[in-house]
């Protein structure tokens, strides 16, 4: 049966990336590619004694519904008692961290940049009396980092014998840097992992390099037979209290050259691919197919011939 381009790409190729930012205390937001914010953790007290904390972490018998949390003086209710609450009344303190990502995925081509910066923290001293929480309060926010640039394909390897055992090699030619400040060192780090698979199998492992430079990896396929093939670029960056990071590789991971062996020995080969996408660029090798052209088209072309038909009758 023969498909257009429209419905291959709405059966086979998918182009995604996603991204979720995650506090050190256990504070979680998600948010799509290209997106910004910020995490904000307060401690302020109350002329009568009372602590609020706002996006603080739960447990140790901390409510777990996101609401700020409010000590009394003496104590959390059905808490043990714990004392009068040492910090001066009126006092406050708040601490802001903020974050942004952005991503983009084509057949061939990801790109992907993750900016983490956080503020100093600060840490308020307690007494044993308030035990429950701990002696210290720390008010900062570090945060981590997790972004995904991915693309699906299905590809038809073709070589001159059908239904053998083909190993791609795909190259991926990588570009980018990692900067950062701190003011403590050994909080921050910037990690980049990238991956291929054939059949795609649903997960992101990949392989952890060492920055720019130039990748090889080995999918098994079997030559005249459709293959899931998924490519990817994960960013994983983390910013302690008082650092920023910039994890840039939005220029970019570049699939730029496919070899096929079989027993050890590179193979001549074309690829049908479901997307037919002008991305992949030279990667593939010239005279790889394409998808015939849908029924409509062929309909299409053949109406001048049906009139000069019909009009010899």
């Amino acid at each position: 049966m023969v498909k257009t381009f429209l419905l291959t790409c709405a059966i086979a190729p998918i182009l995604s990336f996603g991204a979720s930012i995650t506090g050190t205390d256990g504070y979680l937001t998600s948010l799509r590619v290209g997106g910004s914010g910020s995490l904000s953790k307060s401690l302020v007290t109350t002329p009568n004694g009372n602590t609020v904390l706002y996006n603080f972490p739960t447990g140790n018998g901390l409510p777990n519904n996101g609401s700020p949390i409010t000590v009394p003086p003496g104590g959390l209710p059905g808490g043990p008692p714990i004392g009068p609450n040492p910090i001066p009344p009126t006092f406050g303190v708040s601490r802001t961290a903020t974050w942004d990502t952005q991503a983009s995925a084509n057949f061939g081509v990801l790109k992907a940049r993750v900016q983490l910066s956080t503020g100093t923290g600060t840490t308020v001293t307690t007494t044993p009396s308030l035990s429950l929480l701990g002696n210290t309060w720390e008010v900062g926010e570090a945060l981590q980092a997790d972004l995904v640039s991915y693309f699906e394909d299905t590809w038809t390897v073709n070589t001159g014998s059908t239904g053998q055992l083909t190993n791609l090699i795909l190259t991926i030619a990588l570009t980018g840097s990692f900067t950062a400040t701190t003011a403590t060192p050994g909080s921050t780090y910037g990690q980049v992992y990238l991956g291929a698979y054939g059949p795609a199998n649903g997960n992101f492992g990949g392989t952890l390099v060492n920055g720019p430079g130039t990748y090889q990896f080995t999918v098994p396929v079997i030559s005249g037979q459709a293959t899931a093939l998924r490519v990817f670029l994960n960013l994983k960056g983390y910013a302690g209290l008082g650092s920023t990071i910039d994890l840039n590789y939005f220029n970019t991971a570049v699939l730029s050259k496919v070899e096929a062996e079989q027993n050890g020995q590179k193979v001549d080969f074309t690829v049908q691919t479901e997307s037919n996408s002008s991305s992949y660029g030279s990667a593939l090798p010239t005279g790889s197919e394409v998808p015939e052209p849908g029924s409509a088209l062929l309909m299409l072309a053949a109406l001048p011939a049906l009139e000069w038909i019909r009009r010899r009758r």
